[in-house]
């Protein structure tokens, strides 16, 4: 697990063990979760169908995004992260932010990574050696 993810801050590159990663992950996953159930009873008989789809589906997306985390998919993870949004958090809705915020710089810091072996910038790569 020595190997890291960077994560955009404001500008700046800030680097982050995916250890950490994993860990919000799972949390938003277990919080997502929490939120989402406690609200179950309120949502009425003809849409409970599409809470508890949507519920599913982000829980899963938020521990498919600790696992690509875990495995070093910065990209994978963020795009899962990104997905996991779609909980449904009621009164918290602002929680949800945080996810889609992480995801999409998640997304747009390793858009330009291809495997371990990114090559610079403007570099030519093997070509030009």
């Amino acid at each position: 697990m020595g190997s890291l993810a960077t994560v955009a801050n404001a500008g700046s590159v800030e680097i982050v063990d995916r250890r950490y990663l994993v860990v919000a992950c799972l949390g938003w996953a277990v919080v997502g979760a929490g939120i989402a159930l406690s609200g179950m009873g309120e949502v009425n008989q003809d849409a409970l169908a599409v809470v508890w789809s949507a519920m599913v589906v982000g829980v899963v997306s938020a521990l498919v995004a600790g696992w690509f985390a875990y495995r070093d998919q910065p990209r994978w993870a963020g795009v899962a992260l990104v997905v996991s949004v779609v909980i449904p958090t009621w009164f918290a809705v602002w929680l949800n932010l945080v996810p889609l915020v992480g995801g999409v710089l998640l997304i747009a810091r390793s858009s330009g990574r291809s495997g371990s072996r990114a090559e610079p910038a403007g570099s030519l790569g093997r070509a030009g050696r």
